[in-house]
């Protein structure tokens, strides 16, 4: 599977990946983050934190559900996406 980095130069990119498979990780605030799809969901898309996926994970139908939902230090993905470190 192709792992991409984990810098977007905007939403719309950052939800062109996540809808075509790719799996990756963004860095926030010294908290690592997984995104990837489900294979045996296919159109589900899973977000956690690093080694508290047991706790922090959830499963969306989409990017766009998942921007609006996820919070990532108590602020939406959609404000961190882009803020996120290499």
């Amino acid at each position: 599977m192709m792992i991409k980095p984990n810098k977007f130069k905007d939403i719309e990119e950052f939800i062109f990946e996540v809808e075509h498979g790719y799996e990756f990780a963004l860095d926030y605030n010294g908290h690592r983050y997984g995104i990837l799809p489900i294979s045996l969901k296919p159109g589900q898309f899973s977000i956690y934190e690093w080694d508290k996926a047991e706790t922090t994970e959830k499963v969306y139908a989409n990017a766009q559900e998942m921007l609006e939902n996820y919070e990532i230090q108590g602020e939406k993905l959609k404000d961190v996406v882009l803020k996120a470190e290499k």
